[in-house]
């Protein structure tokens, strides 16, 4: 966070605007897309290493050192982060060429036994082949993916591995009549000539993200979309030993649920597929979503705000206490600087974000899209009508979100089990009509709190 005078910054007659002191971090107003941030730039800056992170990363570290448990099925809802996952855990992975000196080194900090067991050779590294799901056959998109990771081998050992490719290969890039065994033969004659020609190279990392899409083309398809591969490269990477394949395939959910209209004999073949992967499912705490949200908000401090700033949280940690809101898993000193990296947001609204969009939306995306939102009631619109004062330190609260979910979800809210207490919180709003804007809040506030349920632990 930058400190500076407030008075250095340009104040209406009411006070200063949020928007000037409140923004949120650039990496969190997008979504990962892996081919195209991998050759970016410093594309992890802002990466929140979170438990769920290192859990799976420390099991990567296990696989690499034991060829039976390499092809791996990451599997978690929408918007869990799965993806900016994957990206991480290539460049963490990934050889010189393209590692990441940052992110290592927040890793090592962060936890140092881990890093010692993923960089106990610094020089080694794995090559990466990324491949982003698509409505299309999985073996045109897996040539496509391999032949772009060879793009950006040096030369002159890309000519090199070309030309070899091109001795062990026929048309090594030609799709028509590829099987999936000739995919796995493909990938392990690139990991052994990559190995062979690039110094410091220990294999190949190939990851498949949005895997679900492919399978949703090979349910509908299924004389186009060869599901076999899968199970061919799963099983070359299980026995791969002196040129090493990892695979990744990051799912919205498991197999079989993509494949439901199949038939019993094609759902049973999806099932041997499936076996050949070591499901992981992948997922943060609402206390850890929590923390992830105190690294997007980012604030400009200054004295004078410090100390309104400090006066309003030590009022809201009090009602926290008494109300037992605290999480168990937080210690009070954590929750307190958790609430000021937070600000604007009240606490309530802070502790039940998580949840909401996990229950109602797509966890940590359709979070981050209400902050960066420009949509009516959305965090933009709060920063940009609220002024900060000596007189007012306004809080967003949990009535301006449930407008801002009534909004943006809409009719969907009501295809949910919780449909008759939006209506009737709908309902008691319609009564009210003109009466006092009080009334209206604790209605809206009453309501969420109600359709959300007890979503946070007290402290006993």
């Amino acid at each position: 966070m930058t400190t500076i005078n407030l008075a250095e910054i340009e104040q209406d007659e009411q006070g200063i605007r949020l928007a000037q002191i409140v923004q949120v971090g650039r990496r969190f107003l997008r979504s990962v897309n892996l081919e195209r941030d991998f050759y970016t730039s410093d594309p992890m800056n802002g990466y929140v290493l979170t438990p769920a992170a290192l859990t799976t990363l420390d099991r990567l570290a296990i696989a690499i050192d034991q060829p039976s448990a390499r092809a791996w099925s990451i599997t978690g809802a929408y918007g869990t982060g799965k993806s900016a996952f994957a990206l991480m855990a290539t460049k963490v992975l990934a050889g010189v060429t393209f590692s990441d000196t940052k992110l290592r080194a927040r890793l090592r900090q962060q936890e140092p036994t881990l890093a010692d067991r993923l960089f106990s050779k610094e020089e080694t590294g794995f090559w990466p082949v990324l491949v982003t799901g698509a409505r299309e056959p999985i073996i045109q998109a897996l040539l496509r993916g391999l032949r772009e990771s060879l793009r950006h081998l040096p030369e002159p050992e890309a000519h090199l591995v070309y030309a070899d490719l091109e001795e062990l290969n026929t048309d090594p890039w030609l799709a028509d009549g590829k099987t999936g065994r000739d995919i796995a033969a493909l990938v392990e004659n690139i990991s052994r000539l990559v190995r062979l020609r690039l110094a410091g190279c220990a294999g190949l990392i190939v990851v498949i993200d949005e895997m679900g899409k492919f399978l949703e083309y090979a349910a509908q398809h299924p004389e186009k979309g060869d599901m076999q591969v899968l199970q061919e490269m799963a099983e070359q990477a299980s026995r791969s030993r002196e040129d090493p394949v990892l695979l990744i395939t990051i799912l919205h959910q498991a197999f079989e649920e993509y494949g439901h209209r199949l038939s019993s004999a094609q759902r049973v073949e999806w099932q041997k597929v499936q076996g050949r992967f070591v499901d992981v499912p992948f997922g943060d705490s609402s206390e850890e979503t929590l923390r992830m949200l105190a690294q997007a908000i980012e604030q400009i401090q200054s004295a004078d705000a410090d100390t309104w700033l400090t006066k309003t949280l030590e009022t809201q940690m009090e009602a926290c206490r008494g109300l037992q809101v605290i999480p168990q898993s937080l210690s009070a000193a954590e929750f307190r600087e958790l609430l000021r990296r937070t600000y604007p947001l009240h606490p309530l609204t802070a502790l039940i974000l998580p949840n909401l969009f996990r229950r109602f939306g797509q966890n940590e995306r359709s979070l981050f899209s209400f902050l960066s939102s420009e949509e009516p009631f959305g965090f933009q619109e709060f920063l940009r009508g609220h002024t900060l004062s000596s007189n007012e330190v306004p809080l967003l609260r949990i009535d301006h979100l449930y407008d801002y979910v009534v909004r943006a979800l809409g009719s969907s809210l009501y295809s949910h089990a919780t449909a008759k207490l939006w209506g009737e919180t709908e309902d008691a709003l319609h009564r009210l009509r003109d009466r006092a804007p009080l009334q209206a809040r604790l209605v809206k506030t009453i309501g969420l709190l109600s359709i959300l349920g007890e979503q946070v632990h007290v402290v006993p």
